[in-house]
C-alpha cells in the first residue's frame, strides 16, 4: 500500500494540514496556516534523516551524531522524529550500538513500489516447467531489504500439497529455503549485519536462531542449495538467481511432503531447479543486460 501524505503526518506525529484534507469547490488553493507549514517541516525534516539512512544499504548502521551534522537538524529535532520513527517501525536503533538504521515498515514500502512483473514474466514458463516435471509446488522469491518476498507460485499435480508460502509473504532472510540460499551468497559482514539486526526484531521469535542459521547456512554452502525438513513432515529445496556481478537477488524453492524430497530425488530437483535458474538469468541478462532487482541488496 502506498504512503500517503496523511500518513506521513501520522509517522512523524504531526496533524494533517488543512488544505490536503479538503479544497474550496472550485479547487482554489488555500493559504497555508504557521501549523499547516510546521507539519510539512516535519515531514521534509523527516525525509531527510530517511534519507540519510538510505545513503548507505539497509544494514549499515548510522550514528545520531552524523543524523544531526548531515540533516542540519538540532539534537532535540532530531531526537524527536527519530523517537517517532521508531515507534512507527520506520526506523530501528541497536541497543548496543545505539547506531540507527532502516526500519521494517520502510523497507516493505519499497517492496510495495517495486514493480517485480518483469521477473515474474521472465521466471513464470520455468516455474510451470519445474511444476510438470516435479508435479510438486515452485515459488519464486525476491530479496526485498532483510528479507524474501514470495512473488509468485506454481502448482504442481500432486494431491498433497504443502503450501507453505502465498503470494505476497514476507520471511526474514535466513528463515525458509528461499531466503536461507540467498542469505548464504552474501558477505560474511552483511550477513552479520542481517542477522542482528533481524536478532533484534524477532527475539521473541523462537523460530528465528542466528545460532542455527549459521550452521544451516555452512550447510547450504557445502551443498551448493539450501534445504530444510519441518516437524510437520514438509520439507524443500532452493537455489538462487544471481545478479550480473554475482549477487544474489531471488530464488527459486519447492516444497514437497518429506518423503518426496529425500535422496536420490532431491538432488535430481536441485539439477532443474538450477538448469531452470540458468535460463531465467539468461532472458533477464539479454533483456536487461543487469538481473539486479532487489528493492535493497
Amino acid at each position: 500500500m502506498p504512503l500517503g501524505f496523511a500518513d506521513f503526518c501520522a509517522m512523524v506525529g504531526e496533524r494533517v494540514p488543512d488544505h490536503h484534507m479538503k479544497g474550496d469547490s472550485m479547487g482554489e488553493e488555500r493559504s497555508v496556516s504557521g501549523k499547516d507549514r510546521g507539519a510539512v517541516q516535519s515531514v521534509e525534516r523527516a525525509l531527510d534523516i530517511l534519507q540519510v539512512l538510505t545513503q548507505g544499504s539497509a544494514t549499515s548502521g548510522v550514528r545520531f551524531t552524523d543524523i544531526v551534522l548531515q540533516t542540519g537538524l538540532c539534537q532535540a529535532t532530531a531526537h524527536r522524529l527519530l523517537s517517532t520513527m521508531k515507534n512507527r517501525g520506520f526506523v530501528e536503533q541497536d541497543r548496543s550500538s545505539r547506531l540507527f538504521y532502516l526500519g521494517f515498515r520502510f523497507l516493505m514500502l519499497g517492496s510495495s513500489a517495486w514493480n517485480s512483473g518483469d521477473l515474474r514474466e521472465t521466471a513464470r514458463p520455468s516455474l510451470v516447467r519445474l511444476a510438470q516435471r516435479t508435479q510438486d509446488t515452485l515459488y519464486l522469491h525476491l530479496r526485498s531489504g532483510l528479507q524474501s518476498l514470495c512473488i509468485d507460485r506454481e502448482e504442481g499435480s500432486f494431491p498433497v500439497k504443502t503450501f507453505t508460502y502465498s503470494v505476497g509473504t514476507h520471511r526474514p532472510l535466513g528463515i525458509g529455503s528461499a531466503s536461507l540460499a540467498i542469505l548464504a551468497e552474501l558477505p560474511e559482514e552483511e550477513i552479520e549485519d542481517i542477522l542482528r539486526v533481524n536478532g533484534a526484531h524477532f527475539r521473541h521469535d523462537p523460530s528465528y536462531e542466528p545460532a542455527v542459521i549459521r550452521r544451516q547456512i555452512a550447510q547450504t554452502r557445502t551443498d551448493g542449495y539450501a534445504s530444510y525438513t519441518t516437524l510437520k513432515g514438509m520439507a524443500g529445496c532452493a537455489v538462487i538467481l544471481r545478479g550480473h556481478k554475482g549477487a544474489p537477488f531471488a530464488a527459486i524453492s519447492i516444497t514437497a511432503i518429506a518423503e518426496r524430497m529425500a535422496s536420490p530425488r532431491r538432488e535430481e530437483i536441485v539439477a532443474m531447479l538450477k538448469e531452470e535458474a540458468a535460463v531465467i538469468e539468461g532472458v533477464l541478462f539479454k533483456r536487461t543486460g543487469s538481473a539486479q532487482l532487489s528493492v535493497q541488496q
